[in-house]
């Protein structure tokens, strides 16, 4: 904790590291709203000379992790109170809107905050301050018309519209007052503390809009917690009129932060798209303005559609010029100099005229609040979006850099780019609220690929006073301060994570017959290393007794294996003892909840089952944002290294640009290409292997299968494992050793087996471990699990279903 201090004291980007279960989240709220306490008071004792804050108070909060060490998830209720009364009468008078400093918790996912907000609640500082919570309108709209919409945001607009009828307009829009300050929560019974689902049921029993009501409750707000993109993603957080002043930010789950800051500057425009959005601006261009503002307003309407009249013309004017990539795909790829030059000579614009553009598109975007503008009729929010983007990246590469992107003119079927970082800026997907006009995947395409993360990373560190990034693994580290472009001068590791005899690492580098063991892409397509691994895999799941997960590094990958595993009978002999779930490409987020909470329910140990297994892939849904705690995951594998896919156009260009910048860098730590790639992958690997050890009572076993992962095959590589994993990895070179150890370890921890569980495992315990505990008169393998029909267990699974997804 007194490195987060010691980070936002000194205004100095900070590292964490450490695992779920040793109280990162506690540590990195007590830490930042221990300093922002501190703050407020020096800037109520002085207003004209900011003293900085006296951290002396911030190490009481200290106390706060050491009094609930003994349990991390439970907090006595009369203690909490107590603190939330003596506190209560310290609070200090909100400090000066110039002196506002903030602290803006940010999470992948609205699930991730709701946990945050619970661990919260444990603290002194629960009702000291104010917060919000920022999310989409899907995530928080009460209004029925507009959810039955095919876009809540167009529709809420409409809703709201001053020049719709009364009795027409959202009601809950126009309540919003009902709700919009702590004082009104509290009076009505909603604490300073409330997650979205809370809140949004108390705005809709109080008919007041929830979306508008949070962000009223943003302006005045000292804590206020955000999915990444609110916060990482220019265009999205210039709509929502962030103020990073002098704010600390914390990325929590920041392992992925070098990805999300390319892909946010990244994006995939489609022909189609760009003429939806041209005819949606020329229909508003030709409306007519009844005074000399609105008259101005309509010729920037008129000069903004010619601008992207002529970027989709330039677009569709590649299609001749497209080479054969494959037998579905047409493409032609430019470096960032070579685009910037075609698209000026087509367009005929310079930097000058450029810049003139985006005053007009300035001018439109700032009548969206303008009353005096309220009756003309105002542009989807995918035009809008549509056009922030295209005028954010093409100003990167006519007036400032060209050498941060490379762009790609497509056409034909979408490959698969599995193993790819770049996730298009509007493509739509409900999590983060990015968007796309429907189109054809054969539709001519230009994606503009962000080569350099650094670009969406300044955005946000040159504002604010620092930025925290932690997650249970960061590792390697290194790699932070020269992708992001900022000094990250305090770090924290946590190595002495595990207690004695809690969990067991193992790396196997052999086979079954003690032959060494690679899983390389050329070894993976090779039938006797799949029917090896195979063979390993149900080893493990005969000696360990609940949940397994087991994690490829790729789809592809665990598509061959598992087709392998049924023609050989691996599958079947795994669900004679556990049942099997398998991840799949494409799932719905509603596919992947059911999916999860079946497999929960079957890891528990009875006398048909030993728990379940889960096939997983390292950067999937399964491998971050799920609590694997206990039975769910006794054991981890890993097989092979997760490298991305080198043939990928992304991964291909950063490689060559970490390349060419380390070259030309007088700075020692810039990373090669293949240093970046190692990175990529090893911290992917980090990720899996920390789903198991949730908490401080947790147990189970770590185990890497490659003998590329051993301490005598390479040691460097070990440099880009946790410190944690390193400190307690034991290497086998016997497979015999390896099972024998693996069986004592779960032998030692019979005693923590409920009396059912133990029962059970005596019963079921045979020599071979291959006794049928699933009879198949059960029924048990004809259930199916999802929606979609997609059996699970003992069943065929459909990988084709979603193959080019």
């Amino acid at each position: 904790m007194s490195h987060i201090i010691t980070s936002i004291k000194k205004s100095q980007n900070c590292l964490i590291e450490s695992p779920t279960g040793t109280g990162k989240t506690l540590a990195l709220l007590c830490a930042s709203l221990g300093w922002l306490d501190d703050f407020k008071r020096n800037s109520q004792k002085n207003a004209e000379n900011l003293d900085e804050p006296d951290i002396s108070r911030v190490v009481d909060s200290k106390q706060d992790i050491d009094s609930i060490e003994d349990d991390l998830f439970h907090i006595p209720q009369d203690k909490l109170k107590k603190k939330k009364i003596i506190y209560k009468k310290e609070k200090p008078a909100e400090a000066k809107k110039e002196n506002h400093a903030r602290i803006y918790y940010c999470t992948r996912t609205h699930r991730q905050i709701a946990q945050v907000v619970s661990e919260l609640k444990r603290t002194k500082y629960a009702n000291m301050f104010k917060m919000s919570i920022l999310s989409s309108r899907k995530m928080s709209c009460v209004n029925t018309t507009a959810l039955k919409s095919s876009s809540v945001t167009d529709k809420c607009r409409q809703l709201i519209d001053k020049s719709v009828p009364f009795y027409e307009r959202c009601h809950f829009y126009q309540n919003v007052n009902l709700s919009d300050s702590n004082k009104k929560l509290r009076e009505k019974g909603l604490d300073n503390c409330w997650n979205l689902e809370d809140f949004v049921a108390f705005c809709q029993e109080m008919n007041s809009c929830p979306y508008f009501s949070a962000q009223k409750l943003t302006e005045k707000a000292d804590l206020i917690f955000a999915p990444y993109n609110y916060v990482m993603n220019p265009v999205i957080s210039e709509q929502m009129s962030l103020d990073l002043e002098n704010s600390v930010v914390i990325l929590d789950e920041a392992h992925n932060v070098e990805d999300i800051c390319r892909s946010s500057m990244s994006a995939c425009f489609y022909y189609n798209s760009l003429t939806s959005c041209y005819k949606e601006l020329g229909a508003i261009s030709s409306f007519h303005g009844k005074d000399e503002d609105s008259t101005l307003l309509m010729k920037s309407y008129m000069v903004v559609n010619g601008f992207i009249s002529a970027f989709s013309n330039w677009l569709k004017s590649q299609e001749s010029e497209l080479e054969q990539k494959d037998v579905m795909v047409l493409e032609k790829v430019f470096s960032g100099e070579e685009c910037k030059q075609s698209i000026q000579d087509f367009m005929k614009i310079d930097p000058g005229c450029f810049k003139d553009n985006m005053m007009h598109l300035q001018r439109i975007t700032e009548s969206f609040t303008k009353e005096d503008f309220s009756h003309i009729p105002r542009p989807s929010e995918i035009c809008t979006t549509t056009l922030t983007s295209v005028f954010m990246l093409l100003e990167h590469l006519i007036v400032k850099s060209t050498k941060f992107f490379v762009v790609s003119v497509t056409k034909g079927s979408i490959d698969d780019l599995e193993g790819g970082q770049t996730n298009f800026l509007l493509q739509e997907n409900t999590q983060d609220d990015k968007l796309a006009y429907s189109s054809k995947s054969n539709d001519i395409r230009a994606n503009f690929i962000c080569l350099s993360p650094s670009l969406a990373f300044s955005h946000v560190s040159r504002h604010c006073r620092c930025v925290v990034l932690a997650s249970g693994t960061l590792s390697p580290m290194n790699s932070f301060a020269p992708e992001l472009g900022s000094p990250f001068d305090v770090a924290f590791q946590t190595s002495n994570y595990l207690l004695p005899g809690q969990a067991v690492v193992y790396t196997l580098g052999v086979d079954t017959a003690n032959h060494p063991l690679r899983l390389t892409f050329n070894h993976v397509n090779n039938l006797k290393h799949q029917d090896e691994v195979g063979a390993i895999v149900l080893s493990i799941c005969e000696i360990v007794m609940g949940g397994v997960l087991c994690f490829f590094p790729s789809y592809s990958v665990m598509e061959k294996f598992y087709r392998r595993w049924e023609m050989t009978d691996v599958i079947n002999s795994i669900s004679k003892i556990k049942v099997v779930f398998c991840e799949q490409r494409g799932m719905k987020t509603s596919d992947v909840d059911e999916m999860i909470d079946s497999y929960f329910s079957f890891c528990k140990i009875t006398r048909r089952t030993t728990g379940a297994v889960l096939f997983a892939v390292c950067r999937g849904r399964i491998s971050e944002g799920i609590d694997f705690r206990d039975n769910r995951a006794r054991a981890v594998i890993t097989l092979g290294i997760p490298y991305p896919n080198i043939k990928v156009l992304d991964i291909e260009r950063k490689m060559s640009f970490n390349d060419e910048s380390k070259r030309l860098s007088s700075i020692s730590n810039v990373l090669t290409g293949r240093e970046w790639y190692n990175t990529q992958a090893f911290r992917a690997l980090n990720q899996a292997l920390g789903r198991c050890i949730r908490h401080r009572d947790d147990w189970g076993a770590i185990i890497m299968i490659d003998e590329r992962l051993m301490r005598s095959y390479d040691s460097s590589s070990l440099n880009y494992l946790s410190a944690w994993v390193r400190k307690y990895q034991i290497d086998f070179t016997n497979f015999n050793e390896f099972t024998s150890s693996l069986q004592d370890f779960f032998d030692s921890k019979k005693g923590l087996y409920t009396t059912e569980e133990e029962d059970t495992i005596k019963e079921n315990r045979a020599p071979s471990y291959l006794k049928n505990l699933l009879p198949k008169s059960s029924g048990l393998s004809k259930r199916k699990y999802f929606k979609n029909g997609m059996s699970r267990v003992q069943g065929k699974i459909d990988f084709s279903r979603n193959k080019n997804t």
